[in-house]
């Protein structure tokens, strides 16, 4: 087995091939012909099961095909939710006020107009969907619960809200942009390992094309290199592997969301609004905040999502608990929707929340990924 294919089975010894994202992207490396030629050596070193190594290949080349069915408008953050901020106009039709960012203007909107994108999963974005409806379905009655404390005594109910954070945490622009960056330098890290390693590369090549190149000029070396990073890139490029890690992230916030404790806060005064980056992670120990601001799901201590303008749900250690926070820690909340939000956030219309995302939007020159927790209004743990 070649030195690269030892190194792509090392790697999935890792989780023995559990992340389908991860795998599909270590198999594109070498072609998924040659990692399919060695599966059994690949299963012997990584630990996986041949069967599941097999699926791997199949889900790559399946995912690089267009006839999956797609759905080109997707929400970033769920309808049922984006409800909870609506009133009923004139014709009894419900809406919230939807600000822009970029403009600083506020229009009023149907939940439908708010924090969505075309085409955020690109491929197969139909079988995501579904993974998504699976949460989802449920969280109308859920919200309707939580508006009591009787909601944390139905392990259904605090499970359904765990996975809420889960889902608008991985199903987020952020986590987009995060996967983007992560595969850009995936692919030039091992484009300079190619180049590094003539003898690696020539084998590579013969085997995708049963020829050896010639010794070969710097720019033939890196056409080589190219040529065999094709796969992985176009991958890339048409969103296969996103489709498959953002299910993968789905799935790893949902364990780590299992053993946290579900805080629901509400307001003593005030009310919350939300975002199109909804789920912001927080590092409480070094005041960061957000993925794009070095907070990896790992790093979280606390992981927010404002649910309605009275209630917002935190994962954090400790127990399961309501917990009922000042004016100034919801002025806090709402800046961290504002700071991480990418072009919107959503009022209550009448909510006077207007000034507040004014005066707190970042122009787009000097948006950051990461926001510093204020110090003077830490989090409570107790009512």
């Amino acid at each position: 087995m070649s030195v690269p294919l030892q190194y792509i089975a090392a790697l999935l010894a890792v989780d023995h091939a559990q992340e389908a994202g991860r795998a599909v992207l270590f198999a594109s490396t070498v072609g998924f012909d040659e990692f399919e030629r060695n599966i059994p050596a690949v299963a012997a070193i990584s630990g996986a099961s041949i069967t599941s190594l097999e699926q791997i290949v199949a889900i790559g080349r399946q995912a690089l095909s267009i006839a999956s069915p797609v759905v080109k408008e997707q929400h970033l953050v769920s309808r049922v939710l984006l409800r909870q901020f609506c009133v009923p106009n004139a014709r009894g039709e419900a809406q919230l006020l939807a600000h822009s960012l970029q403009y600083g203007r506020a229009r009023l909107t149907g939940p439908g107009g708010v924090a969505k994108r075309d085409h955020f999963v690109k491929i197969d974005s139909q079988e995501t969907e579904h993974v998504w409806g699976q949460v989802e379905q449920d969280l109308s009655k859920t919200l309707a619960a939580i508006r009591t404390r009787r909601v944390l005594r139905d392990p259904h109910f605090v499970t359904l809200l765990k996975e809420a954070v889960a889902l608008h945490f991985a199903r987020s622009l952020d986590t987009l942009e995060m996967q983007e960056t992560l595969m850009r330098q995936t692919l030039e890290q091992r484009r300079v390992a190619y180049l590094d390693d003539w003898e690696q590369m020539r084998e590579l090549y013969f085997k995708k094309h049963h020829l050896y190149p010639p010794l070969a000029s710097r720019a033939t070396r890196e056409e080589i290199a190219d040529d065999l990073l094709e796969q992985t890139k176009q991958l890339s490029e048409s969103g296969v592997l996103f489709r498959l890690r953002v299910v993968d992230l789905f799935e790893k916030a949902r364990v780590m969301a299992g053993w946290m404790g579900l805080r629901i806060m509400s307001p003593r005064s005030g009310e919350f609004l939300v975002g199109d980056v909804p789920a912001i992670p927080i590092n409480e120990d070094t005041g960061a905040s957000g993925l794009l601001g070095g907070v990896a799901l790992g790093d979280a201590t606390m992981i927010v999502l404002p649910l309605s303008p009275t209630r917002l749900l935190a994962l954090a250690r400790g127990p399961d608990e309501f917990v009922r926070i000042p004016a100034g820690m919801v002025r806090e909340l709402n800046r961290y929707q504002i700071a991480h939000a990418k072009t919107q956030v959503a009022t209550r219309p009448g909510s006077g929340l207007t000034d507040l995302v004014l005066a707190k939007r970042p122009l787009p020159q000097h948006r950051q990924g990461s926001l510093v927790l204020d110090r003077g209004a830490a989090f409570p743990s107790k009512l």
